[in-house]
């Protein structure tokens, strides 16, 4: 017998769990290190709330990159204090932090209102 039912999304509830972990880091390094932390703990969580929200596959893939750089970036960051890349890496997540709030109220509005429409609402604000 085959399951009608459509597939299980992905949900808004680690998404303010991310945004809360982002904050506590945020506020609490103070370490050169801690830069590149917050940075790929930022970036990551904009990548999760894109793929929850079910963006269109050219964004996400670049938000993967973006992702990716991060993550090269941090690494590098942690043994050369000030390069470029730390910085571009910053500028692209602010592309990102840009977008995420909308592609979350776009995917909210699809939805039926439930408990993810409300968890999306609030990770939204």
């Amino acid at each position: 017998m085959a399951d009608d039912t459509e597939p299980r999304r992905a949900s808004y509830g680690p998404v303010i769990a991310l945004i809360v972990f982002t904050y506590v880091i945020a506020t609490s390094v103070t370490e050169r290190v801690g830069i590149a932390i917050v940075l790929v703990v930022q970036i990551g969580t904009v990548w999760y709330v894109l793929r929850v929200a079910a963006i269109g596959r050219h964004l996400h893939h670049v938000a993967t990159a973006v992702f990716a750089v991060a993550v090269v970036a941090g690494v590098w960051g942690v043994f050369s204090p000030g390069n470029w890349l730390l910085g571009a890496t910053f500028l692209a997540g602010c592309v990102l932090y840009l977008i995420a709030p909308g592609a979350m109220v776009a995917d909210v509005a699809r939805r039926a209102v439930d408990k993810e429409l409300l968890l999306g609402a609030l990770a939204a604000y």
